[in-house]
């Protein structure tokens, strides 16, 4: 590759795109925002509490997450069952599913942690007392250092 214009001595570009000697661009790009939850969603989220319930799972919080550090919607699950075989919980969530017939491709992605997480134990004493939490929309904030950009709640108990 040949330069056909001399580097500055500076290493800085100018002109009306610079601020202060550092280049800025002219137009920002558009900001990337994360895909909806649908009305689809909610109910298939609403059929998959419903296999980890036939599983006898005991399943105390349950909600749609999104977290920062994954970009992407995710199931959150948290049981007193997960506490007892930590190694296990995803898989016993898998099987419920499989069992309920829902194929690994409609599957979500999860999330699942013990009911003593600080990320669950902030949930729930945030939470615990609301009635009526079915649908209810999170906004942006933390819990137990988890970002979470949004949420919708199915279940806090």
């Amino acid at each position: 590759m040949v330069r056909t214009q001399p580097i500055s001595k500076s290493g800085r570009r100018s002109g009306p795109s610079t601020n202060q000697g550092r280049w800025v661009p002219k137009t920002r790009s558009p900001r990337v925002d994360k895909a909806p939850l649908v009305e689809p969603d909610l109910r298939t989220g609403v059929e998959f509490l419903e296999a980890l319930d036939e599983a006898k799972l005991d399943v105390r919080v349950a909600l749609w997450v999104y977290p920062a550090e994954y970009e992407e919607w995710r199931l959150f699950l948290a049981s007193p069952v997960f506490d007892e075989d930590i190694s296990e919980q995803y898989g016993l969530v898998r099987n419920a599913f499989r069992t309920a017939g829902i194929p690994i491709e409609h599957q979500p992605s999860l999330m699942i942690r013990k009911m003593s997480d600080p990320f669950v134990k902030e949930l729930r004493r945030t939470y615990l007392k609301w009635k009526h939490l079915e649908g209810e929309r999170m906004g942006s904030r933390s819990f137990g250092g988890i970002w979470i950009e949004e949420g919708i709640i199915y279940r806090i108990r």
